[in-house]
């Protein structure tokens, strides 16, 4: 019986680490092909606004199509590093 549980234990620990390193690598892309966006010159714009009740706001306008991507790569992979397995 315990054995049963181990082994569905280490394919649960398992199948999380592949869910990790694929989200990981979506991130890598999308950081890259955002970086390799700005570098070209995409043109393009959208405006993009953050706010937080009470603190902080933030508002990007005519922003390049390269940032949003790079910027939703950065934060894939912020939140997939900053994960605790288990």
């Amino acid at each position: 019986m315990a054995y049963t549980t181990q082994s569905n234990n280490a394919l649960r620990i398992r199948a999380e680490y592949h869910l990790r390193f694929g989200v990981l690598v979506l991130a890598t892309v999308l950081t890259l092909l955002g970086a390799a966006m700005v570098f070209r010159g995409l043109q393009g714009s959208f405006d993009w606004a953050v706010q937080s009740p009470h603190t902080i706001s933030a508002k990007l306008t005519n922003a390049s199509p390269g940032i949003g991507f790079a910027t939703m790569g950065m934060l894939l992979a912020l939140v997939i590093g900053t994960r605790k397995i288990g």
